[in-house]
């Protein structure tokens, strides 16, 4: 069985390039330029569209999407 999204699970292409994001774990500190920067990325097991976790972080559920105006 194919990747699935984690967020609307419908099938994901983990090999799309900006069309997928990844779940990693990661040890964060503050940028030099602000912001924060990520050293040593871990791969968990997860894979979604990168417009499912835009919407996700914004606070709306993928689920619920097609009930917007």
């Amino acid at each position: 069985m194919g990747a699935v999204c984690e967020f609307c699970g419908e099938p994901v292409n983990p090999n799309a390039g900006y069309e997928t994001s990844r779940l990693i774990k990661g040890w964060e500190h503050p940028g030099r330029n602000g912001g924060s920067d990520i050293e040593w990325r871990q791969p968990q097991d997860g894979v979604a569209h990168t417009a499912c976790v835009q919407l996700e972080k914004q606070g709306i559920s993928v689920r619920q999407v097609s009930l917007l105006p």
